[in-house]
């Protein structure tokens, strides 16, 4: 029988991908053919394996997935299967490993009314019932009874499609007959003394597995306890930030990292403790390797596998909700305990009884009798982008960019219209170079709309998006502030009196007016009313998109690696200081401000202070006032803007962003989630995330040039900026921030016609 395993990555030390891998290789050994669709593979690939790297990319991780889908299915209609199988919630399965718990449930339990109303909740939900819901015969292979009533309360799923796995852990990870020598040789090699306590910390994602609770468990240790004791974290993320974390606890000397290993076994028996207090675990398979090695195991209550702690004796729970006081007395307890011998023992004892190495046998029973299925979908109309200008580093094009690739991944034909191109042409994209010229910009841009409409009168579209103001819009992306309120508070009332503002004006009405029809995607909800206050707009007519920064910010590998490259390319050293500016139109972004702050500096602080400002614009006034200063040597700007932005951020150690006006900016979440510190001023329409994720400090308004030097040296010589990165980490790993693409043409789509 030929199987196709669909799995989104896979990478040796991760335990869904164990449990994938167990379970191939067990349907292998029965004589079946293995395919496995992956996004992403890191590692061997074992013999006879037919492994298919599907070629499609997304800024999005659920707009990946999505293409991931239609690329499979379209190859397995080209390349029929016996059995579709699915490690990852999607569509067109025949079975599905259901390592992941209830999508649902947590979207409804921890997040608010409004997260349902975006795509990426459409799209997980969607995914979802695609297995759970009771209009398919997807059969489920379960590996932790507590998730059963959620899918049972959402989807009514039906119990015979339920089949419940033991686990799956491998007899390699039992306490061997030499487990004292393996011990001492191990310790050895860590350099770790008989006499001292070791704590082991096992798994990729130190965020979601709790690594920062552990941290401060470890603090809390009394100090002649603390002295005697090493915290060793295993696991494929970044440790920087935690390191980091460490240092400021004073705990640095006491915690080491060693990335992903092949020596666990040997590891948990040099151990006294495993500690995983996880903020979300559907089974925990680390749990069950650390009882079958005789180790005593601190976890919080929310692993699916928890419960074998219990039943097992060998160890404790954290109750939820988490509280961190009782994690760290729990953690102390356990220390000082005497029954390192009977746990041992106990463990030894359920390793022998327990029926908890067969999942990948029973999983594959279950396999062998289904067979799989495929889908197509239909072509949709043309949509025409209206664009003044287009270059690369552009925060209004990357949204435009991003926005457009969606609609074609979902269908469409894009056409641009467009006064000029700086940059490569996506694949299949329709580029109309505008051919009108004008002295002025508003003359420019008055022929530019007229020709635009012409041509649409000769070729239509089904849609026109507009990414600037202009008539004849379906969608406009509120990329800009109110014009007509900046005119009035701004501007004297002769300047109203000009053909500049006549022209603005008029396009600002064409779209905001009561009488227009075009639909308006809002990217500050704040600048709404003013829209609504000269123009009466309909509320209706209003499209609040959350952001919509590229995931390509957060998942970055090689911290260390790119941080060093990059310092090394300016020639800065570790031990000076990195201020970063990220942004196009540098009076607007307030580069005079942060030079300003760098001059206020003490001596010794700003003798090991740099600013390097990346962004297309004319720098020279900002050099001159730099040279004036005497700060030649410590201001770099780029520009011509860059396409490495996530170096800047691992190279930085902290964004500054005193901008004048700032509708959104993108740039300071893209920061946050890198785990770089934040610095910006409270005009900034996505200032309030800094707050709300504390991963940084926003000036108060007015801006006051004297608050903002005192905070930058505030932040500067503070030892918090570790945890603000962390912070902002963190948040990049649940906030709704990347979805604006999806959501965007979610609206898009029910405005324009299909063909």
């Amino acid at each position: 029988m030929q199987l196709a395993f669909c799995l989104y990555k896979y990478f040796p030390y991760g335990g869904l991908q164990r449990d994938f891998m167990r379970i191939a290789l067990d349907c292998q050994d029965k004589g079946h053919k293995i395919r496995v669709y992956t996004l992403a593979w890191f590692g061997d690939v074992p013999e006879g394996f037919e492994v298919i790297i599907v070629p499609v990319t997304g800024l999005m991780s659920y707009t990946r997935y999505q293409r991931y889908t239609a690329w499979v299915q379209n190859a397995i209609k080209k390349m029929p299967v016996d059995c579709v199988v699915g490690i990852n919630k999607m569509p067109g399965l025949d079975i599905y490993y259901a390592a992941d718990s209830c999508y649902e449930e947590k979207a409804r339990s921890q997040r608010g009314w409004f997260y349902r109303l975006l795509p990426r909740y459409k799209h997980f939900a969607d995914y979802e019932r695609a297995v759970f819901g009771n209009d398919n015969n997807v059969e489920i292979l379960m590996i932790s009874k507590t998730q059963e009533p959620f899918f049972k309360k959402y989807y009514g799923t039906d119990p015979a499609r339920l089949h419940f796995l033991p686990p799956g852990i491998s007899r390699d990870r039992i306490a061997p007959k030499n487990a004292s020598d393996v011990r001492r040789d191990k310790r050895a090699e860590l350099e770790i003394p008989a006499a001292h306590h070791l704590v082991l910390m096992v798994g990729s994602g130190f965020i979601k597995k709790g690594l920062d609770r552990a941290l401060l468990a470890i603090k809390s240790l009394p100090d002649t306890t603390l002295a005697k004791t090493s915290f060793c974290i295993v696991g494929e993320d970044n440790h920087v930030p935690f390191m980091r974390r460490a240092a400021r606890l004073g705990i640095q000397d006491k915690v080491m990292f060693l990335s992903g290993r092949d020596d666990i076994p040997q590891l948990m028996q040099a151990a006294d403790i495993l500690l995983h207090p996880a903020l979300d675990e559907n089974a925990g398979i680390v749990l069950l390797e650390a009882i079958v090695a005789g180790l005593p195991v601190l976890a919080t209550d929310i692993c699916g596998y928890g419960h074998y702690v219990v039943e097992a004796d060998v160890g404790a729970l954290v109750s939820s909700p988490f509280n961190q006081t009782e994690l760290n007395q729990k953690l102390l307890l356990l220390m000082q305990s005497d029954r390192r011998e009977e746990w041992q023992r106990k463990g030894r004892r359920f390793a022998q009884t327990a029926n908890i190495y067969s999942l990948p046998q029973e999983a594959g029973r279950i396999i062998e009798s289904f067979f799989g299925r495929g889908q197509s979908s239909a072509k949709l109309g043309t949509l025409a982008f209206a664009l003044f200008k287009y270059f690369p580093f552009g925060g209004l094009q990357r949204d435009f960019l991003r926005v457009a690739k969606n609609c074609q991944a979902r269908g469409y034909k894009i056409r641009v219209y467009t006064l000029s191109w700086d940059g490569d042409i996506p694949t299949d994209f329709e580029i109309v170079m505008v051919p009108v010229t004008a002295l002025s910009n508003h003359r420019k841009y008055e022929l530019y709309s007229d020709w635009v409409n012409t041509h649409l009168q000769s070729q239509p579209v089904s849609g026109v998006i507009g990414f600037n103001k202009m008539p004849g819009l379906d969608v406009y992306y509120a990329a800009d502030a109110c014009y007509e309120d900046k005119a009035r508070n701004q501007r004297s009332f002769l300047y109203r009196l000009l053909p500049r503002y006549k022209h603005f004006a008029r396009f600002e009405k064409a779209v905001f007016d009561k009488s227009a029809t075009t639909q308006i995607l809002m990217i500050a909800a704040a600048q709404q009313s003013l829209f609504q206050k000269y123009y009466d707009t309909p509320e209706s007519r209003f499209h609040l998109l959350p952001p919509g920064i590229a995931a390509d910010r957060r998942d970055l590998g090689g911290r260390d690696e790119m941080r060093m490259s990059l310092r090394l390319e300016f020639g800065i050293d570790d031990d000076q200081l990195l201020l970063l500016m990220v942004g196009s139109g540098f009076i607007t972004k307030g580069v005079d401000r942060a030079i300003e702050g760098i001059k206020s500096l003490p001596t010794e602080l700003r003798d090991r202070t740099q600013l390097i400002v990346v962004g297309q614009d004319n720098p020279k006034s900002f050099l001159r006032q730099a040279s004036k200063l005497g700060l030649e040597k410590h201001v770099t700007i780029l520009s011509e803007g860059r396409s490495d932005i996530p170096r800047f951020f691992l190279g930085a150690d902290l964004l500054v962003h005193p901008a004048y006006a700032e509708n959104t900016g993108t740039v300071i979440l893209e920061a946050m989630i890198a785990g770089l510190p934040v610095l910006v001023s409270d005009v900034c329409g996505y200032a309030h995330y800094v707050n709300q994720a504390e991963a940084g400090r926003v000036l108060s308004a007015p801006f006051s040039q004297e608050e903002f030097d005192q905070i930058l040296k505030q932040m500067l010589l503070s030892d918090e900026r570790d945890e603000w990165g962390i912070n902002g980490q963190r948040f990049g790993t649940y906030a709704d921030i990347y979805s604006m693409p999806d959501k965007a043409v979610d609206i898009i789509a029910e405005t324009v016609p299909q063909c």
